[in-house]
């Protein structure tokens, strides 16, 4: 009896300790949060309308540097009213190589 409890146990660290390193599929650790500072710009097509997508121009004064690309779909609202304005994003970057997923918006200064 204590036999198939110890396996049972054994199997249960293992599975958790799997589960931990992102070896079971759907399981891969999460990324952890990142805050950035930079201007929010929104990228529209060259004929206007709504914003295709969002960026944070980092560098001097916004201009040069490097644009993040950005996942706003959470906060679209602050997105929009943060627009052109420096601000602090906090985020997890996407794990295939896409645009960073923000879970906040900040304006500096505010």
């Amino acid at each position: 009896m204590n036999r198939s409890i110890a396996r049972i146990v054994v199997c249960m660290v293992l599975c958790v300790v799997a589960a931990g390193c992102g070896l079971i599929p759907g399981t891969e650790p999460q990324a952890p949060a990142q805050t950035l500072n930079g201007t929010l710009k929104s990228v529209r097509p060259v004929s206007g309308g709504e914003p295709t997508g969002w960026i944070l121009q980092m560098g001097a004064g916004g201009m040069g540097g490097y644009a993040m690309p950005l996942d706003i779909s959470k906060v679209l609202a602050d997105a929009k009213a943060a627009e052109g304005k420096e601000v602090t994003v906090t985020g997890r970057p996407d794990s295939a190589g896409g645009p960073m997923k923000v879970e906040s918006i900040g304006i500096v200064g505010k």
